[in-house]
């Protein structure tokens, strides 16, 4: 927390960006994939539509938890 108030009040840079926590989130979801593919996936490239697709097939065979809506906007403006 020091040093987030820090990077706020005199702009110290963060010991852990939240970008990097992104990287972080991606990776994960990289590993999971494979595993639930077998196949090899790029991180520049992954296909977030068929990790989701593979997550709700999970959810679904588990059946405690609702399943998981994408957060990427598909509409034009």
């Amino acid at each position: 927390m020091e040093n987030f108030a820090a990077n706020i009040l005199d702009g110290t840079p963060l010991l852990a960006p939240g970008s990097d926590g992104i990287k972080g989130v991606r990776l994960a979801n990289a590993i999971h994939l494979s595993s639930w593919t077998g196949q090899e996936v790029s991180l520049e490239n992954l296909d977030e539509e068929l990790y989701l697709e593979e997550l709700n097939k999970r959810i679904r065979e588990e059946g405690k938890f609702s399943e998981r809506k994408s957060s990427v906007s598909n509409s034009v403006d």
